[in-house]
């Protein structure tokens, strides 16, 4: 436990001198050579403060070293990402129709929203549900639960399990990369990977812990994703989920499946909207009234969606039936904006 509340403070440490250096531009050498004298003097003299100021220390030094000339500007693993997610978008928007309907799905399943209009765009922030549009954990987890119990199939051996394991990665790194890499993305991608880990090595598993390394992971692999919008909101929703949603979902325990759900759906949701929704109020000014119907109505047929598409896209050697789930698909996603635009309305 008392590991688990170090990486906690060197994550904060860390994301706490990632604003520093992005204010304060001193030259990253500046910044790394007092790194190095605060990590010296904390050896010699343990001190949790000078530990503290390290990390600062470092993360504003990776802020000024990304910066530099020859490293300003879109990598070389960005730019690919970026080519695979649009041709991933491409290939998806074949299936379908030109229209509202394909660019949600392009939006809600590759990312790519491109095609979505100041239209859509507002009915799904006011009615709460534009994480829907920018991929998030729930898509990671949607397709981690789908993975997992595909795989299953295969057995609960040792072997089989490392094995199911090392696929399951490969397929949510791979959909990260198809899907361009965004924040909420890796950081979903980093815990499941953390957390296979811990399940492989037989270790418990601290979704906090997970959520620290993965902040300090994207700090430094790139450290200006810090200060984006879907870093920040993603970041503060799983706050919401580890820390306020248990407590609010045991204030009522019942032994009726479709309360509990209900009340499960709808902690999760006041947990959310109490860090993310605070959040993109302060930064976009917009706080959904009804984000507990968006919950109820939206979110799950958004997750049939999302289950639905994958199962479409392998059903290639079949026509007929990627046809038939295509049109299925189209008809799931009208209803789904038939259902935001509804919620709009009511604000």
């Amino acid at each position: 436990m008392r590991q688990g509340r170090e990486i906690i403070l060197w994550a904060v440490a860390l994301l706490a001198g990632n604003v520093l250096g992005s204010s304060l531009a001193l030259p990253a050498a500046a910044y790394l050579t007092a790194a190095l004298a605060s990590a010296l003097i904390s050896r010699r003299r343990p001190s949790t403060i000078l530990f503290i100021l390290t990390f600062i220390l470092l993360g504003a030094a990776s802020v000024q070293i990304c910066r530099l000339p020859p490293l300003h500007g879109p990598s070389y693993l960005g730019i690919l990402c970026s080519g695979l997610k649009a041709r991933f978008s491409a290939y998806l928007g074949g299936f379908f129709p030109p229209g509202d309907e394909r660019a949600l799905l392009q939006a809600l399943v590759a990312g790519d929203r491109s095609g979505i209009t100041r239209q859509i765009r507002g009915a799904f922030g006011e009615s709460g549900a534009m994480h829907l549009l920018a991929l998030s954990g729930l898509h990671i987890g949607i397709v981690y639960m789908f993975a997992s119990r595909v795989l299953s199939l295969a057995g609960g051996s040792i072997p089989v399990r490392r094995i199911r394991s090392a696929l399951i990665l490969a397929l949510l790194w791979a959909y990260a990369c198809i899907t361009g890499l965004s924040p909420s993305i890796c950081r979903a991608v980093t815990m499941i990977t953390i957390h296979e880990i811990a399940l492989a090595r037989k270790a418990s598993s601290d979704p906090l812990r997970s959520l620290a390394i993965a902040a300090i992971v994207l700090a430094l692999a790139d450290p200006e994703c810090p200060r984006e919008a879907g870093f920040q909101l993603s970041f503060a929703a799983c706050l919401g989920i580890f820390v306020i949603y248990p407590r609010l979902k045991g204030l009522l325990s019942t032994r009726m499946r479709i309360i509990g759900r209900m009340w499960d759906g709808a902690c999760l949701a006041i947990a959310c909207q109490l860090t993310a929704g605070m959040l993109s109020w302060r930064l976009f000014g917009i706080f959904p009234k009804y984000f507990l119907l968006t919950q109820m109505l939206a979110v799950p047929v958004a997750g049939a969606l999302l289950y639905m598409v994958p199962v479409m896209l392998a059903a290639a050697p079949l026509p007929h039936l990627q046809g038939f789930l295509a049109q299925i698909a189209l008809h799931t996603t009208k209803l789904l904006y038939e259902i935001v635009r509804l919620i709009a309305d009511l604000s």
